[in-house]
C-alpha cells in the first residue's frame, strides 16, 4: 500500500492530488464512491510551518529561496 500512496492512490478507495499551484498548495481527495474534498492553502504558509517545525537555521534558507521562488517574495 506505501507504493499506492506514493503514486497518489488511497487503497481500493480512491486517491489524492497534489500540487502547488497559483501560489497555493492544493490537496484533493477523491474517493470512488463520487465523494470529494479539496482544501487549498496559501504557498507561504506552508512553507513558514516546514520552516518552524524544523529545528536549525540551514533550512530557513533553503526554504526563502524556495518560498521566493513559488510566492515571489
Amino acid at each position: 500500500m506505501e507504493a499506492d500512496i506514493l503514486d497518489g492512490k488511497i487503497g481500493n478507495v480512491g486517491g489524492y492530488d497534489l500540487e502547488f499551484k497559483g501560489g497555493k498548495l492544493s490537496f484533493e481527495v477523491k474517493l470512488d464512491a463520487g465523494v470529494s474534498v479539496k482544501v487549498e492553502v496559501g504557498a507561504e504558509a506552508v512553507i513558514d510551518a516546514l520552516a518552524k517545525a524544523i529545528p536549525g537555521t540551514i533550512d530557513d534558507a533553503i526554504l526563502g529561496v524556495v518560498k521566493a521562488a513559488l510566492v515571489g517574495k
